[in-house]
Protein backbone atom coordinates (compact mmCIF):
# COMPACT_ATOMS: atom_id res chain seq x y z
CA UNK A 1 0.00 0.00 0.00
CA UNK A 2 2.81 2.44 0.88
CA UNK A 3 4.58 1.67 -2.41
CA UNK A 4 1.41 2.56 -4.42
CA UNK A 5 1.00 5.78 -2.44
CA UNK A 6 4.58 6.80 -3.24
CA UNK A 7 4.05 6.07 -6.95
CA UNK A 8 0.86 8.12 -7.01
CA UNK A 9 2.56 10.98 -5.13
CA UNK A 10 5.47 10.88 -7.58
CA UNK A 11 3.11 10.95 -10.58
CA UNK A 12 1.17 13.85 -9.11
CA UNK A 13 4.39 15.77 -8.47
CA UNK A 14 5.57 15.18 -12.06
CA UNK A 15 2.19 16.31 -13.45
CA UNK A 16 2.27 19.44 -11.33
CA UNK A 17 5.80 20.26 -12.51
CA UNK A 18 4.71 19.85 -16.13
CA UNK A 19 1.74 22.15 -15.55
CA UNK A 20 3.91 24.80 -13.90
CA UNK A 21 6.46 24.65 -16.73
CA UNK A 22 3.69 24.80 -19.37
CA UNK A 23 2.03 27.82 -17.85
CA UNK A 24 5.24 29.51 -16.81
CA UNK A 25 6.61 29.37 -20.32
CA UNK A 26 10.16 29.06 -21.53
CA UNK A 27 12.83 30.31 -19.14
CA UNK A 28 10.18 31.04 -16.51
CA UNK A 29 8.81 33.98 -18.49
CA UNK A 30 5.06 34.41 -18.38
CA UNK A 31 2.91 34.97 -21.46
CA UNK A 32 0.99 37.49 -19.34
CA UNK A 33 3.56 40.23 -19.96
CA UNK A 34 4.58 41.60 -23.37
CA UNK A 35 8.23 40.70 -22.84
CA UNK A 36 7.33 37.21 -21.60
CA UNK A 37 5.12 36.61 -24.63
CA UNK A 38 7.90 37.68 -27.01
CA UNK A 39 10.56 35.66 -25.18
CA UNK A 40 8.43 32.51 -25.17
CA UNK A 41 7.36 32.83 -28.78
CA UNK A 42 10.81 33.44 -30.22
CA UNK A 43 12.46 30.75 -28.10
CA UNK A 44 9.86 28.21 -29.28
CA UNK A 45 9.78 29.43 -32.88
CA UNK A 46 13.54 29.47 -33.42
CA UNK A 47 14.03 26.14 -31.66
CA UNK A 48 11.49 24.59 -34.03
CA UNK A 49 13.35 25.99 -37.04
CA UNK A 50 16.66 24.67 -35.69
CA UNK A 51 15.05 21.24 -35.37
CA UNK A 52 13.94 21.51 -39.02
CA UNK A 53 10.27 21.72 -38.07
CA UNK A 54 8.02 24.32 -39.67
CA UNK A 55 6.50 26.24 -36.74
CA UNK A 56 3.72 27.55 -39.01
CA UNK A 57 2.36 24.00 -39.24
CA UNK A 58 1.57 24.09 -35.50
CA UNK A 59 -1.38 26.43 -35.91
CA UNK A 60 -2.57 25.98 -32.34
CA UNK A 61 0.68 27.21 -30.82
CA UNK A 62 1.14 29.93 -33.45
CA UNK A 63 -2.37 31.30 -32.93
CA UNK A 64 -1.90 31.22 -29.14
CA UNK A 65 0.93 33.74 -29.56
CA UNK A 66 -0.51 35.88 -32.38
CA UNK A 67 -3.28 38.46 -32.34
CA UNK A 68 -6.44 37.48 -34.20
CA UNK A 69 -5.57 40.02 -36.90
CA UNK A 70 -1.98 38.82 -37.39
CA UNK A 71 -3.00 35.15 -37.25
CA UNK A 72 -5.61 35.70 -39.95
CA UNK A 73 -3.14 37.54 -42.18
CA UNK A 74 -0.25 35.12 -41.54
CA UNK A 75 -2.31 32.12 -42.66
CA UNK A 76 -3.75 33.96 -45.67
CA UNK A 77 -2.29 33.63 -49.16
CA UNK A 78 -0.50 36.99 -48.74
CA UNK A 79 1.11 35.91 -45.47
CA UNK A 80 2.22 32.54 -46.82
CA UNK A 81 3.63 33.98 -50.07
CA UNK A 82 6.31 36.13 -48.41
CA UNK A 83 9.87 35.78 -49.69
CA UNK A 84 11.31 36.02 -46.17
CA UNK A 85 10.36 34.70 -42.75
CA UNK A 86 8.00 37.31 -41.31
CA UNK A 87 9.08 36.74 -37.71
CA UNK A 88 12.82 37.12 -38.25
CA UNK A 89 12.72 39.48 -41.24
CA UNK A 90 15.12 37.36 -43.25
CA UNK A 91 15.32 34.39 -45.60
CA UNK A 92 18.02 32.91 -43.38
CA UNK A 93 18.59 32.56 -39.66
CA UNK A 94 21.39 31.94 -37.25
CA UNK A 95 21.10 28.74 -35.20
CA UNK A 96 22.41 30.63 -32.16
CA UNK A 97 19.38 32.94 -32.14
CA UNK A 98 17.18 30.39 -30.33
CA UNK A 99 19.43 30.60 -27.25
CA UNK A 100 19.90 34.37 -27.50
CA UNK A 101 16.52 36.10 -27.53
CA UNK A 102 17.39 39.37 -25.81
CA UNK A 103 14.60 41.63 -24.61
CA UNK A 104 15.32 45.34 -24.89
CA UNK A 105 13.24 48.47 -24.44
CA UNK A 106 9.57 47.98 -23.56
CA UNK A 107 6.80 50.55 -24.02
CA UNK A 108 3.25 49.90 -22.81
CA UNK A 109 0.28 52.13 -23.60
CA UNK A 110 -2.89 50.60 -22.12
CA UNK A 111 -3.72 47.77 -24.56
CA UNK A 112 -0.73 48.07 -26.88
CA UNK A 113 2.95 47.46 -26.31
CA UNK A 114 6.21 47.56 -28.20
CA UNK A 115 9.20 45.39 -27.35
CA UNK A 116 12.59 45.78 -28.97
CA UNK A 117 14.51 42.53 -29.23
CA UNK A 118 17.79 41.33 -30.60
CA UNK A 119 18.40 37.79 -31.75
CA UNK A 120 21.95 36.62 -31.21
CA UNK A 121 24.79 37.30 -28.81
CA UNK A 122 26.28 40.80 -28.86
CA UNK A 123 29.65 39.27 -29.77
CA UNK A 124 28.12 37.46 -32.75
CA UNK A 125 28.62 38.70 -36.30
CA UNK A 126 24.98 38.28 -37.18
CA UNK A 127 22.49 39.89 -34.80
CA UNK A 128 18.92 40.58 -35.91
CA UNK A 129 17.13 43.52 -34.30
CA UNK A 130 13.35 43.59 -34.34
CA UNK A 131 10.54 45.74 -33.00
CA UNK A 132 7.58 43.64 -31.88
CA UNK A 133 4.15 45.23 -31.55
CA UNK A 134 1.65 43.56 -29.23
CA UNK A 135 -2.01 44.05 -28.41
CA UNK A 136 -3.93 42.93 -25.39
CA UNK A 137 -6.76 40.59 -26.29
CA UNK A 138 -8.82 40.09 -23.16
CA UNK A 139 -6.18 39.64 -20.48
CA UNK A 140 -3.53 38.20 -22.78
CA UNK A 141 -0.77 39.97 -24.70
CA UNK A 142 -0.47 38.79 -28.32
CA UNK A 143 2.07 39.58 -31.03
CA UNK A 144 0.44 41.87 -33.60
CA UNK A 145 3.31 42.99 -35.86
CA UNK A 146 7.03 42.51 -36.41
CA UNK A 147 9.37 45.03 -38.01
CA UNK A 148 13.09 45.03 -38.55
CA UNK A 149 15.14 47.87 -37.06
Amino acid sequence: MLRNTNRISCRIAICLMLIVVSFGGVNGQSNKTPEGRVQNFYSWYLKAINEERDPAKDRTVMRSHLSAKLGKWFYSKAGQDLDADYFVGSQEWNEKWADNVNIGELTINRTTATVNISLGAASDDWVMRLRIGLVKEGTTWKIDRVKGQ
